[in-house]
């Protein structure tokens, strides 16, 4: 395949994709918990241990030397590669035929921006699913398209919990107590926010531990999602943040976080984690027009092929979700 410039420049393509990433982004949850960092290459430098602590600085007599600031010794400066992904699809036959036949320049140019628009989209679903998989398992493992790749972050066993007894019928409250102590002596910080799915907070509000906790011992009264949110806070606890989102991968629609696991997340000064962005070899190239503080990211272009004759909307991006501090995500199976 070639690259078409004479209909949407490979510029306004890339524009096109990359507001249709934003836009899906403001709906993904996961796109603020581990937020967009730019990457000029194709990989990332991390600092791995320390649980995002930092040497403090000492007092000094004066005319004495300034004391070395050391990372120690369970820190590890560790590069992480991105690995590529992308899409692309045709843009049909017979409806570019009709534009012609009509001599709509603009049909032909909305078709391919349409198309750029939904591959940025694509691109950035995988991702959000790339990050449900990373928080929920502190690994990145990648198994598709031939590609097989496994980015262990090395997070703590302390770190991933299941609760004796399901949330339903257990006592989540004290479970919840325990897990942020735990999480709090590993960090140094509580956790601020703990993301579930609709069943987890449902199996809350019903719980007989957090009825009575709410409305007093034998209460009937139903607590409501409000309650249960302001309770949480009133006692020191992570508020709830549902999340339900599926996307379509191999034609099945999946989770992006499993429906029986809840993630205990950081706030966002703690600087955990971040989604890399790295440069593409397509960006670099002079035809597509990226100039340079705008490389890294997704870039689309319209390609043409010969036999038969078509065009394709072609989305390529670099990048990863990636734990700095694997230990502020705490995954707990509670039903």
């Amino acid at each position: 395949m070639i690259l078409e410039t004479n209909v949407v420049s490979p510029y306004d393509m890339t524009i096109a994709g990359r507001v249709g990433q934003e836009e899906a982004e403001a709906g993904n949850l996961l796109s603020a918990v581990l937020p967009s960092e730019q990457v000029f290459g194709q990989s990332i430098d991390i600092l791995k241990g320390g649980n995002g602590f930092n040497e403090i600085a000492n007092f000094r007599s004066y005319d004495s030397e300034v004391s070395f600031g050391e990372a120690g010794e369970d820190v590890e400066e560790v590069t992480v590669k991105l690995p590529a992904l992308g899409q692309k699809t045709r843009i049909s036959e017979l409806d570019q035929l009709k534009a012609f036949g009509h001599g709509d320049r603009q049909v032909l140019e909305n078709m391919r921006l349409k198309a750029a628009k939904l591959r940025g989209v694509a691109v950035a679903e995988r991702m959000e699913l790339a990050r449900g998989q990373v928080l929920q398992t502190g690994v990145a493992a990648i198994n598709e398209n031939r590609f097989k790749k496994t980015i262990d972050f090395d997070r703590d066993a302390s770190m991933t919990v299941t609760a004796g007894t399901v949330w339903g019928s257990g006592t989540p409250l004290t479970d919840i107590d325990t897990w942020v102590a735990a999480y709090s002596e590993l960090n140094g910080h509580d956790p601020e926010n703990l993301i579930v799915s609709t069943a987890i907070r449902t199996a809350l509000k019903k719980n007989p531990e957090v009825v009575a906790s709410i409305h007093g011992e034998n209460s009937k009264q139903r607590v409501t999602n409000a309650q249960l949110n302001d309770f949480l806070i009133e006692e020191g606890l992570p508020s709830l943040v549902v999340y339900d989102k599926q996307v379509r991968k191999d034609g099945a629609q999946v989770r992006i976080i499993d429906e029986d696991v809840a993630i205990f997340t950081p706030p966002a000064s703690a600087g955990a984690g971040v989604t890399a962005w790295g440069t593409t070899l397509e960006s670099l190239e002079s035809e597509y027009g990226i100039v340079s503080g705008e490389l890294p990211g997704i870039v689309v272009a319209a390609m043409k092929s010969r036999d038969p004759i078509g065009v394709y909307a072609h989305a390529a991006a670099i990048g990863l979700p990636v734990l700095k501090n694997a230990n502020a995500f705490m995954a707990a199976t509670v039903l």
